[in-house]
């Protein structure tokens, strides 16, 4: 069993992989949406409190495009401290 587990790791398609490197960057992206999303319920719910939806929803989506693309470079700086430790 080993053997045949072996030849079949040694057959990947390199179509494969891009695919996998691809769908890694979908998910680097995803992050920026979801921080968007977040800061948009923070801003909006601050907007009312302070009696100002629209101050509100403008720093929502500042601290959501900020925490987004913070968490999505976070990612992006361990895959590549992955991939040297790999090398």
């Amino acid at each position: 069993m080993s053997e045949e587990l072996k030849r079949e790791e040694e057959r990947v398609d390199p179509t494969e992989i891009k695919e996998t490197k691809e769908m890694e960057k979908k998910k680097s992206s995803n992050l920026l949406a979801v921080g968007l999303a977040i800061g948009i319920g923070v801003g909006i719910a601050l907007g009312v409190a302070l009696d100002n939806i629209a101050l509100g929803l403008a720093l929502g989506v500042a601290i959501g495009v900020a925490m987004g693309s913070a968490l999505g470079s976070e990612k992006v700086k361990k895959e590549k401290q992955e991939e040297t430790k790999e090398e």
